[in-house]
């Protein structure tokens, strides 16, 4: 028997919006533990080599944090299963938006971006954070 992990769409269309109130567990210090690449050219999965710990806040403001030191502040919103960072966090995005799920504990967050400054190729890319 193979067991596939259970993801959850965040998908609160029905008139439910997220809050800190709604989805506690969003609002809270995500550190990035993986990212994986599926691009034309092939597949990567990648470990960070330092520290990056995202904090997402009650009042819609976040925090990105590499060995300690804060390299991007801001706010965000969330739309459904859309997060968008302003100023955005993923400076390869092809979109102001990225798609975001729950596997177990794990935050997932999704989105298309160029593959390398300038060029023309795309890649889907997943980033899976742990609660920090």
């Amino acid at each position: 028997m193979v067991l596939t992990p259970l993801v959850i769409s965040c998908d609160l269309s029905g008139g439910i919006t997220v809050t800190p109130k709604t989805l506690p567990g969003l609002f809270v210090n995500w550190r990035l533990v993986e990212e994986s690449f599926e691009c034309e050219q092939g597949n990567s999965v990648n470990t960070p080599s330092s520290t990056i710990v995202l904090s997402l806040r009650n009042n819609y403001s976040y925090q990105l944090v590499e060995n300690g030191s804060t390299i991007k502040e801001g706010s965000f919103i969330i739309e459904g299963e859309r997060i968008s960072f302003s100023p955005p966090i993923f400076e390869s995005g092809l979109s102001a938006y990225s798609t975001y799920a729950f596997n177990g504990s794990d935050l997932l967050i999704r989105n298309t971006e160029l593959s390398s400054a300038g060029g023309n190729d795309f890649c889907e890319v997943e980033r899976t954070y742990k609660q920090n």
